[in-house]
């Protein structure tokens, strides 16, 4: 038996990557990178405590979600947006898929640069925790959802649209 040197596969995980230049903040799944060169990696919590990216929150202009984390199946999205008070654009959002998510606290809370949202694609039938989901969205316009935005499971909704002086309807 024998090895060769660099022939080792990494294993494919979920990671979040944030880039220095552009301020994006971008979901994949694959080989994880380990970082520099003006990229962060982090990895993406499974227990709902605050995730490591929330250091960048003030900078993050851009979430991207890129179409090789469509398969991923978070528990949580426990504050993964929290403070982000830069953030104007979230692209591939429907590559979240969000079917066995059961807390959503802080996910979007003080995103104050942030007018529309479309989580048409959310599933939140297992959804059980949404305190202060969008609490802080002051500039928040609109958010775009389905059928399969349910909150039948919801067992706390604290503060959910606290501070969101111009959504409508």
């Amino acid at each position: 038996y024998f090895s060769i040197k660099g022939s080792e596969t990494k294993p494919k995980v979920a990671y979040v990557v944030y880039t220095d230049a552009d301020k994006n903040l971008t979901f994949k799944y694959g080989e994880k990178p380990t970082g520099g060169g003006g990229i962060t990696v982090y990895d993406i919590p499974d227990v709902s405590t605050s995730p490591s990216w929330y250091s960048q929150r003030s900078s993050i202009k851009t979430v991207v979600f890129d179409e090789s984390f469509k398969d991923i199946r978070p528990t949580t999205c426990y504050c993964w947006f929290s403070d982000c008070t830069s953030l104007t654009t979230i692209n591939g959002i429907e590559n979240l898929n969000t079917e066995v998510v059961t807390d959503m606290r802080y996910m979007f809370r003080n995103c104050s640069s942030l007018s529309t949202l479309d989580l048409s694609g959310f599933i939140t039938a297992k959804v059980m925790l949404m305190d202060y989901m969008f609490y802080g969205c002051s500039k928040l316009t609109a958010i775009y959802a389905s059928s399969n935005f349910t909150t039948t499971a919801v067992t706390s909704s604290d503060y959910m649209f606290t501070g969101c002086t111009s959504l409508v309807g």
